[in-house]
């Protein structure tokens, strides 16, 4: 790998899954790795924290256990509306485990693979192209001037300084809002969701004594709800719900890991912005329902990692990678995209969706059918890179 005039070989924007695994693999082959995190790290986040059968193989591939850092075995799962449901088992378990573990556990093995992981800094500048290198300005508790021969780009739904990234804005938002329950719930080791109009709440039991609750709701109806704080406008909508009802009878509110957020925009896609490879929420926010955002954010990280050093170890020339890597990206990604879209359409309609459920519930197969198109596949080896002939 080339040395010089570059700080690093490659700067990484966003310490979250998508993030800190391309950290890992890139540091753990010899590249010097930089990471900026805008935020403290760990820290609470807006996440249904849940990560699915491919997710839990990936990093096992890697070398990390989530069960060693409290990760909760969960094994089936469960969507309801009103009195209709649908219960099966995953393809195999996934893990519960709440973000503020699950960063704090990848943040720690990247920089033990060599990676540089330097928090609460911004990226507000950033120029360049893979042909002839990045160069980036951050501001925060380091202000930096950097040159980079490739930056992946992690930094979530809002890359607040990174305007020019921003997607134009969807004719139809979404608001999302997350709290923890604790208590004994008496909740089975399996991950639920339930509809109401609108929207939908899902729960992943992260101990027998505490809970991840996370709503998603049409931005247009919750606003027709508001008063009461952030969280009356959720209970309002979902007031029908009777599970919530029950876990929140039983459950106390833990407020530290309580999370919202407005104008969310689901399943636009852009894996590639000016040389700049984009993994995790930077290039799509998939559809919460199906449990896989974390999943795809670390197996978007090993894909981002192994077209990077495919590009500084020459194998890839700079002209070649963006549309290799994009290529890869939606081969691995659109079809369980569009499954995860096609539901969550369903899933805010109750009157559309209860009928499917009733269906599913006397036909276990084809629920667990239909809870296997979401899914990806596992990936024990490094992702297999493109060279074009």
């Amino acid at each position: 790998m080339t040395r010089r005039p570059f700080d690093v070989d490659a700067l990484i924007i966003g310490a979250g899954p998508a993030g800190a695994v391309a950290a890992l693999v890139l540091a753990r082959a010899g590249a010097r790795v930089r990471v900026y995190e805008a935020g403290p790290l760990p820290r609470h986040r807006l996440c249904g924290e849940f990560v699915s059968p491919e997710g839990v193989a990936d990093l096992t591939a890697l070398g990390i256990d989530l069960r060693r850092v409290g990760g909760f075995e969960l094994a089936r799962a469960s969507v309801s509306a009103g009195r209709a449901q649908a219960d099966g088992p995953l393809p195999a378990p996934g893990v519960a485990i709440a973000r503020f573990a699950l960063d704090a556990e990848l943040a720690r093995f990247a920089v033990a693979q060599g990676a540089e992981v330097i928090t609460r800094t911004r990226v507000t500048a950033l120029a360049g192209s893979l042909a002839q290198g990045f160069e980036a300005h951050t501001t925060g508790s380091t202000t930096d001037r950097v040159r980079a021969r490739c930056v992946i780009g992690a930094f979530g739904r809002h890359p607040l300084a990174l305007h020019a990234l921003r997607r134009p804005a969807a004719a139809r938002l979404s608001v999302a809002f997350k709290m923890h329950r604790v208590g004994p719930h008496g909740l089975p080791p399996r991950v639920e969701l339930h509809a109401f109009e609108a929207g939908y709440v899902g729960f992943s039991p992260l101990s027998p004594e505490r809970v991840n609750v996370c709503w998603v709701a049409q931005q247009s109806i919750i606003r027709t709800l508001r008063g009461g704080g952030d969280a009356a406008p959720f209970l309002r909508a979902a007031a029908g719900v009777q599970p919530l009802q029950a876990l929140l009878a039983c459950t106390q509110e833990d407020p530290a890991a309580r999370c919202a957020e407005s104008g969310v925009q689901f399943g636009a896609p852009r894996p590639v912005w000016q040389d700049v490879l984009l993994a995790g929420d930077a290039a799509v926010t998939p559809h919460p329902l199906s449990g896989d955002g974390m999943a795809m954010g670390v197996r978007a990280g090993r894909f981002a990692a192994a077209y990077a050093l495919a590009f500084l170890r020459e194998d890839l020339p700079a002209a070649a990678v963006p549309e290799a890597y994009a290529r890869a990206w939606r081969r691995e990604f659109s079809s369980r995209l569009r499954w995860d879209s096609a539901l969550h359409a369903l899933l805010e309609r109750p009157a559309m969706v209860t009928p499917m459920l009733r269906i599913l519930g006397r036909w276990p197969a084809a629920f667990e059918a239909l809870v296997t198109r979401t899914r990806g596949h596992a990936l024990l080896q490094s992702p297999t890179v493109e060279v074009p002939r």
